[in-house]
């Protein structure tokens, strides 16, 4: 997941593609995927600190709480679905939800 931000920080796309799940790269050209990120979810290559909340593991399935935070202390938090897919985990899917309120420093790892 690391790699993938770093990738959108970067402005690959390209790379930040390859961390996408099977089922992702079925449904989206990397163009689509591009566009999909920068319309739905700018923040996730602009933020300028991310940090990271609960993980849970099912199995072959995880999902991890991330918090985007901006240079002006606006805060969104989403959901990653990940799967285990060749040996690495992959991003099947993100939702957005609830951020905290009161933008602060929250406990987890830093990236």
């Amino acid at each position: 997941m690391n790699d993938q931000l770093s990738a959108f920080r970067a402005d690959d796309f390209r790379s930040a593609y390859r961390y996408a799940a099977s089922r992702v790269q079925q449904k989206f050209t990397p163009e689509q995927f591009e566009t999909m990120i920068r319309v739905n979810y700018p923040e996730m290559a602009r933020a300028s600190r991310v940090e990271f909340g609960s993980i849970q593991v099912r199995d072959a399935s995880a999902s991890v709480q991330a918090f985007f935070f901006a240079s002006n202390g606006s805060v969104r938090s989403f959901l990653f679905s990940l799967l285990s897919e060749k040996d690495s985990w992959r991003i099947g899917g993100v939702e957005e939800v609830g951020a905290p309120t009161v933008p602060r420093r929250l406990r987890g790892t830093h990236a």
